[in-house]
This record gives structure tokens, sequence and C-alpha cells, in this order.
């Protein structure tokens, strides 16, 4: 049997991206954060004999649903803000996934999602994968711009799922995003 919204109520407070407990009982505190901080980044809670991730359900609280999907808009999975929680298709969540550290064991040759160091044209290369297929997005003397060939075919492609890289090193691209643009200088 699932959790309820009417159970989560009851058993919870929600106050800015945490569900408290309501009352105490074993392993609970009234007014104490619910729930434990996975290694994965997710938030986790037992109750009624069933281990649920904190987001689902914080959605549940709000929505009188769990849908089978759902997507961090910053891709924080710490982030639990009802604002920062959206449903999304299996699709729709993976296009906003981070960048790898590594590949096949070893570390990528770039920080930024979609470019990587090319050797024999000795150029960064930028590509995404779009419904399965790789496309080339060019060769790139700097690796910030094709870290910003990939933001502009991520935003194309999936729009407002892109997790582009803009977003993910904000303290980076300030200076290169033109914001009364609204689009890169």
């Amino acid at each position: 049997m699932t959790i309820t919204q009417e159970q989560v109520r009851s058993l919870f407070d929600y106050r800015d991206g945490e569900l408290y407990w309501k009352v105490s009982g074993p392993g609970r505190k009234m007014g104490v954060p619910a729930g434990y901080d996975r290694r994965d980044g997710y938030r986790e809670i037992w109750t009624k004999y069933r281990r649920y991730l904190t987001h689902r359900l914080i959605f549940l609280y709000h929505h009188d649903n769990i849908p089978e999907y759902l997507d961090h808009i910053d891709g924080n999975r710490a982030n639990n803000e009802i604002s920062n929680i959206r449903e999304a298709t299996q699709r729709e969540n993976c296009m906003n996934q981070k960048k790898p550290k590594s590949h096949n064991g070893k570390p990528t040759s770039s920080r930024f999602k979609g470019v990587m160091w090319h050797k024999q044209h000795e150029k960064w290369a930028a590509g995404i994968r779009i419904d399965g297929k790789q496309k080339h997005l060019g060769y790139h003397t700097s690796e910030i711009d094709a870290a910003l060939a990939y933001d502009k075919a991520a935003i194309a492609a999936f729009g407002k799922y892109a997790l582009t890289n803009a977003m993910m090193y904000p303290e980076i691209f300030k200076s290169i995003f033109n914001k009364s643009e609204g689009e890169y200088a």
C-alpha cells in the first residue's frame, strides 16, 4: 500500500524544502527534520515500514499524487523546495543530468557537459545526444566556446529541461551572458 496525501500531512509539516515530524515516536522527535541524507545526494524517510525519497513525499504533500518520475529543476538532489520539483517523463528527467566525472574509470577531459578534448584536432569538441543519436557541434579553440555551443543546442533540443553549463557554473559564465538580451554575448 502506498502512502496518501492525508497520511503525509498527518505525519509531517513542510517548511523550506524540508519535512518535519508532527508527532514524536520511535526514532523520531516532533519538530525535527525527518529522514537522513543518502550518499547519492537524495534525502530519505522511513515511515510505515517503507522508505520514501523525501522529494516524492513533498510533491505528494502539495499535489495529491506521486508521478512515476520527478525532476529536480536545478539538478541538486538536496534542494527539495516544492518550486524546484516538477513532474517529468523519464526522457525529460534524463535531459538535465549532470556531467559524469569519469568515463570508463578515467577522469573526463573537460569539466563541462558536452565538451571533450580532441587530440587529433587539438581543439575542444562539443557534442550532444538527442533521441539516442550523437550530434557533433564543432571544434572550438576555447573550452568555454565549446560549452556554449552545447548549451545552445541543449536549450533548443530540451527546452526547460536543459541543464546547461551556464546553470552549473554561473560564476564562470555570468560575464559572458548578456542578461538584458537573454542571450549569450
